[in-house]
């Protein structure tokens, strides 16, 4: 019997693959697999970067718009600096829940941005007083402990480079 098959989905002989393991020359039978995957990637990588073969499935074709509104990217929606795709992803990665909406995400995001301008207004004040244009860390400890929320908020942290708040116990003080 003759085939008369002449569709362009029939694959072309592949050559043989090199012998693994330690036959192969290698001198260790992990190596030999190394060997193998090199190989396979070398003689698959030309057929993916080639165009799609007919084979393959036709793409998909987009679908009819519905009356809804399309729901655009978080962050675009509520111009913020920090992105809540990627606080939503180590919510994720965490694992403090088992799920994890986008709107959580989003609300952690606007709370850190807004605690972080905070406190840079505080330290861009306290550096103004000062008559400096680099915020320092000593300008962000000084904020952080002059304001009665974000010291009760960093209570417990450390602001390398810092120093401590200029205090002078007043039984200590000189009277006039």
């Amino acid at each position: 019997m003759v085939s008369l098959d002449t569709s362009p989905c029939r694959r072309a002989p592949q050559p043989p693959l090199p012998p693994a393991g330690p036959a192969a020359g290698t001198g260790h039978p992990r190596r030999g697999l190394r060997v193998v995957f090199l190989v396979l990637a070398a003689t698959l990588a030309p057929q993916a970067l080639s165009e799609p073969s007919p084979c393959s499935p036709p793409p998909r074709r987009a679908m009819a718009k519905s009356g809804k509104k399309s729901k655009g990217a978080a962050k675009v929606k509520s111009t913020l600096k920090f992105p809540p795709g990627v606080i939503g992803g180590q919510l994720k990665r965490g694992r403090y829940a088992k799920r994890v909406s986008k709107q959580a995400a989003l609300y952690l995001a606007s709370a850190l941005e807004y605690c972080t301008s905070e406190l840079l207004e505080l330290a861009t004040k306290v550096a103004a007083k000062t008559k400096k244009t680099t915020l320092k860390p000593r300008h962000v400890a000084l904020a952080v402990r002059n304001d009665d929320e974000l010291n009760k908020l960093l209570a417990s942290v450390t602001i390398a480079s810092g120093g401590v708040v200029p205090n002078v116990h007043p039984a200590i003080a000189k009277k006039k």
